[in-house]
């Protein structure tokens, strides 16, 4: 659920289109109470990243809501959908997007990280959800040591899809839904089973059947 100063900074970068000059500032000109805002948040990265969590929250509660539909989709549909429906989510909130994420795009590493925090742990929670269920269906291959890298991947896959849509001018982003749809099936033939997978499992037979 959005909080009142989460709504708030929503407003502040769309009518400014940039962060405010200080927290202090943010909260004066804002007429928020700095004594509640301080018992949620230590600072404006602190707002930022809750914001973006609330976004990815958002996203699936909405995944959810349509339940009798989306928890019968395969896990590579499931991928799609979630992807689809963030970017959709992140369009109707483009100028926070493009001020917190896209103005630190060539700021140090870490800063340009921190923004991210709270959503990368709950993105890589949910996808690895995902990922547990493909192995379970047999979508996804279990491989020993590489699929505690899968998480990873798709993480990658997002921040790929990121910066493509805010780099995209393509009308009502059609590209982006193309880079999507390109990336995240690429990955779910990545990370289903192989030939390769299939070659091994007879070697092992053969090896631990005599």
């Amino acid at each position: 659920m959005t909080t009142n100063a989460q709504q708030t900074y929503l407003n502040y970068l769309n009518k400014n289109k940039k962060r405010p000059i200080s927290l202090a500032h943010f909260l004066k000109n804002e007429g928020l109470d700095s004594t509640e805002f301080y018992k949620q948040y230590s600072s404006t990265i602190e707002l930022e990243q809750a914001i973006f969590a609330q976004l990815l929250a958002q996203t699936i509660e909405q995944l959810h809501a349509d339940g009798d539909v989306y928890f019968k989709y395969s896990v590579r549909e499931k991928l799609l959908a979630l992807l689809f429906t963030l970017i959709n989510n992140f369009n109707a909130n483009k100028n926070f997007v493009q001020t917190v994420y896209k103005k630190t795009l060539f700021a140090k590493l870490a800063e340009k990280e921190s923004v991210l925090n709270e959503f990368k742990k709950d993105y890589l929670t949910y996808t690895n959800l995902l990922i547990e269920e493909g192995k379970q269906t047999q979508e996804i291959a279990k491989r020993l040591v590489l699929s505690s890298y899968y998480k990873h991947v798709l993480w990658t896959d997002f921040l790929f899809i990121l910066n493509f849509w805010l780099r995209d001018k393509s009308q009502d982003n059609e590209k982006t839904d193309l880079a999507i749809e390109k990336s995240i099936n690429f990955t779910a033939d990545l990370l289903g089973k192989t030939p390769v997978d299939s070659g091994f499992e007879l070697l092992k037979f053969m090896v631990f059947k005599r």
